[in-house]
């Protein structure tokens, strides 16, 4: 299965003109949030076809997926298809595929595991990433695209670490404006530690026919 999908890729692969130039995909959805060395990706199409695009050191590869029966589709990125990158400037995007898309990579004596990136997550919280804190020289950390890769200088030992933190969401705000009792009857006004539009503005309530 691994030498028919890695002849495929030779195949299919279409090299864009590359230098200094940047390449678009509409179709692609998710990133591999640390592309380097040699690895692969998984993923659940989200449509009939799926589209990859790979740019290391200026140079930008593209090429296509058909999902399995189950609807998955599965890459390869190494030296044996010229998609390995050790570059900085990398990138590989693929889509459409689901949420829940996940990669590895894969050193001398160990592998690390991590999710494909939504792209437009990434980009809405970019901004808001969390670098990891820094354990000084016994660690190397190269930053991706929501996620942080990490490389045991000692052991060779390495791990993906997402830096899209979730936070809590906001409380529901409190309106300014007349409360009812139990009863339904109007009793009291609020017009203190709530909101009104912009809060240069209150309701008060003077009546209580309802």
């Amino acid at each position: 299965m691994k030498k028919f999908l890695m002849i495929a890729l030779l195949v299919g692969a279409i090299p864009a003109v590359a230098v200094g130039q940047t390449v678009t995909c509409t179709d692609c959805t998710h990133d591999v949030s640390v592309y380097m060395g040699s690895g692969g990706f998984i993923a659940e199409a989200d449509g009939d076809e799926v589209v990859w695009i790979a740019t290391c050191g200026g140079v930008t590869v593209s090429g296509d997926l058909e999902p399995d029966a189950n609807g998955i589709v599965r890459m390869l990125f190494n030296e044996e298809n010229g998609l390995a990158c050790d570059d900085e400037e990398s990138r590989l995007r693929v889509g459409p595929v689901m949420d829940g898309g996940w990669y590895w990579i894969t050193e001398d004596r160990h592998s690390a595991v991590g999710s494909l990136v939504d792209t437009v997550v990434y980009e809405d919280l970019m901004e808001a990433t969390t670098m990891p804190a820094d354990p000084g020289e016994s660690v190397a950390m190269v930053r991706g695209r929501g996620a942080v890769y990490l490389k045991e200088t000692s052991t060779g030992r390495v791990g993906i670490l997402p830096n899209i933190l979730p936070e809590m969401s906001a409380p529901d705000p409190v309106f300014c404006g007349p409360r009812k009792n139990a009863g339904g009857d109007y009793e009291r006004q609020q017009s203190s530690g709530c909101m009104l539009g912009n809060g240069g503005s209150k309701i008060r309530v003077t009546r209580s026919d309802h």
